[in-house]
């Protein structure tokens, strides 16, 4: 018997072939007041050529350049000229997003500057982009090592739609790990079992028992668990008032806010703030 799974590419010339030298990379969380001038002092530690990566994983931001200016949603992704940036800023409660600086060989064969693309998340995306950060953080890095991870990163995120057949998206897509991934997306609305089990095609009572063998958990409660663990990262890192919070989590009342987080982290959100920010 012989058996063998495998494919052949033909030889390519180096000029057919994108590849990227990271300069900086930031994984960002901020509230609605924050912005940044970008001078020409900090113009000037970059080369002229470098490429700045921004994708927005939550709320909304506007990145303004000389004469025109870009806002970015949940899910959409840009490539700008570094040098042509003036600043950016907030437009929401709280703005999430991934950025990366690089200068790039034939860039041309992935992006196009200036062009706004909406890309879902796609599985394992917070993963392979802690990967990046990490890895650049390491005392002896290995810069060619963390220029092949950004590669893989910028080539899942443009292309990672266009190689999975469809017969095989039909299978996967009822992955605990997908629905996690897009409960977490919508963790700022109001969604309900019905609604997540219609999305991917399956009944509530066959969501609840993958979730129940994977996570040993239900789903109400998983979905409860991570608008909390939201709650609690927005209590610390930002001064929202806690019923602002609650409504934006879509909680039905700061008093079910409250009660929920007490419950959870045995601390209610005042103390946690106080803890967390003493004055």
């Amino acid at each position: 018997m012989y058996q063998s799974d495998s494919f052949y590419l033909s030889w390519q010339k180096q000029e057919h072939i994108f590849s990227t030298n990271v300069i900086t990379a930031f994984n960002i969380f901020a509230d609605e007041n924050y912005y940044h001038y970008i001078e020409d002092e900090e113009h000037g530690y970059y080369p002229d050529d470098t490429f700045s990566f921004i994708r927005c994983f939550s709320g909304e931001g506007e990145i303004t350049l000389h004469g025109k200016s870009f806002i970015l949603h949940e899910n959409e992704c840009l490539f700008l000229r570094f040098h042509t940036i003036k600043k950016y800023t907030s437009l929401s409660k709280t703005w999430g997003y991934k950025w990366v600086n690089f200068t790039a060989k034939n860039s041309s064969l992935v992006f196009e500057t200036e062009t706004v693309y909406s890309k879902p998340a796609f599985e394992n995306e917070d993963i392979l982009f802690t990967k990046l950060l990490r890895t650049g953080q390491t005392e002896d890095v290995n810069v060619g090592y963390v220029n092949a991870v950004l590669d893989h990163y910028l080539y899942s995120v443009m292309f990672q739609d266009r190689c999975v057949r469809k017969e095989e998206e039909k299978k996967s897509v009822n992955t605990v790990d997908e629905i996690c991934g897009y409960i977490r997306q919508k963790i700022y609305s109001k969604i309900s079992i019905g609604e997540i089990a219609s999305f991917f095609q399956m009944s509530p009572r066959r969501m609840h028992q993958i979730f129940t063998e994977k996570l040993n958990i239900s789903p109400k409660r998983y979905i409860l668990n991570k608008k909390l663990e939201e709650g609690y990262k927005l209590l610390v890192q930002t001064t929202i008032p806690i019923n602002e919070i609650s409504a934006m989590l879509r909680f039905s009342s700061p008093y079910h806010f409250s009660t929920e987080f007490k419950s959870t982290f045995n601390q209610t959100p005042t103390e946690v703030r106080k803890m967390e920010n003493p004055k």
